[in-house]
């Protein structure tokens, strides 16, 4: 006997990658995989990411914004019109299932932060219907969205926090314009694939990374995730299978190429393209001499990053009297940055590595463009996409998972 999953779908504004698995005899083995780039700046520029703006919560307004209103259906004929940036998403879907052997056009989708908005709130002690009540009232106004705007939202409980004297429940909110989402789900079918559920990537993850752990007492580990991508990371803090904290930092692979290019002298083109060989090399590969400049330039980078997921961590440890993590993993396009495994176990005093979401995985139909040799880290989100409706449980809010809904009507909760 065997089951398929549905596609796992990874969608930013980087490119898309499709994973589809298949479990057999209690072993999971891939289908297919495929991937495509996405043209990021145009996407971005349809996002309207403003780089000059110095909040960050202010460029992540303007460009939900952006999305919302560019995504509102031009209906002629009673057909909905993409607007661009969908477009683009759309192509290269079609692009990457063109690549072949996938079975069916079901999906399962993980949006990555440029399409959400994540704040972390608390909440007083409540019955489980009063505080989906409280926070279906107060999500709009706490993720910032404009009251006349129609959104969805939905949230993920984190664990019990003490303020004062006073037991409180931390809560993760999620949401996104509802036109944006619809978009994304209108730009997947046009390319052939019909989503079942849209959530944040950083579930997916964890969903990925938690597979392993079966046994009772793994429900207290705690685990560090980082999402190195290319201009942002996500700090992840799972308990068992569970997300217990989140957040997104300003630091990602360009960050990287800029300080590698400064010190260097070249262009920031041309050292994007020697880091991606450099990830992808053995060490004995490489030239000595252009490594260390490299390294070198991009050393107080990582450090920064190291740092900063440190602070993640405090948080977390002071929050919920947590206990340390037993280790942290580093998921993502940049994950096997070399030196950024010891930059983040020497900062945090945490055991580290690239992470391994496709560990005990038979990989005999990967894509001809995937290093089985690696760690295969960059394919994580894709998998936990995969594994959703494979997976045996998952943590949510109330009724849903976050942003989870049937297709056609994307999201759980609308406000």
């Amino acid at each position: 006997h065997s089951s398929v999953s549905p596609v796992g779908v990874e969608l930013s504004p980087d490119g898309v990658k499709l994973l589809q698995l298949r479990r057999r005899k209690g072993r999971y083995e891939v289908v297919s995989t495929a991937k495509a780039p996405l043209e990021a700046a145009s996407l971005r520029e349809a996002l309207a990411h403003d780089d000059s703006a110095q909040d960050a919560n202010v460029a992540a307004e303007r460009r939900l914004a952006a999305a919302a209103s560019s995504a509102d259906a031009n209906a002629e004929d009673g057909q909905f019109e993409l607007p661009h940036w969908a477009q683009l998403v759309s192509n290269a879907v079609g692009v990457a299932l063109n690549a072949g052997g996938f079975l069916g056009s079901r999906c399962t989708v993980a949006l990555s932060e440029e399409f959400l908005r994540v704040r972390s709130v608390r909440q007083p002690k409540m019955a489980p219907d009063e505080a989906a009540r409280a926070i279906r009232l107060e999500a709009r106004d706490r993720l910032g969205f404009p009251e006349e705007a129609e959104v969805e939202v939905d949230w993920i409980e984190a664990g019990e926090v003490r303020q004062g004297e006073e037991i409180r429940d931390e809560v993760i909110l999620v949401g996104a314009p509802t036109a944006a989402l619809a978009a994304i789900a209108e730009a997947l079918e046009s390319a052939g694939l019909s989503a079942t559920s849209l959530e944040p990537a950083f579930l997916a993850q964890a969903r990925a990374l938690g597979r392993t752990l079966r046994r009772a007492q793994d429900a207290s580990t705690v685990r560090l995730i980082i999402d190195v991508g290319r201009r942002q990371t996500g700090v992840v803090v799972t308990k068992g299978t569970n997300v217990a904290f989140y957040k997104a930092l300003d630091i990602g692979g360009e960050q990287l190429d800029e300080a590698a290019a400064k010190r260097l002298g070249a262009s920031v083109e041309t050292v994007a393209d020697l880091r991606r060989q450099r990830m992808r090399s053995r060490p004995e590969e490489r030239d000595p001499r252009v490594d260390r400049a490299m390294y070198e330039g991009i050393r107080p980078v990582m450090l920064q990053l190291a740092q900063e997921a440190a602070l993640c961590l405090r948080y977390y440890s002071v929050t919920f009297f947590g206990q340390r993590p037993v280790e942290a993993l580093l998921v993502g396009d940049e994950a096997r940055e070399p030196g950024l495994v010891d930059a983040v176990a020497e900062t945090l005093s945490v055991p580290t590595a690239v992470a391994k979401p496709l560990d005990g995985v038979a990989l005999d139909h990967m894509g001809v463009d995937c290093d089985r040799r690696s760690e295969l880290a960059e394919w994580t989100t894709a998998t936990g996409a995969a594994l959703r409706d494979l997976a045996t449980g998952s943590q949510r809010g109330d009724e849903g998972d976050a942003l989870s809904k049937e297709a056609g009507a994307p999201g759980r909760e609308a406000a």
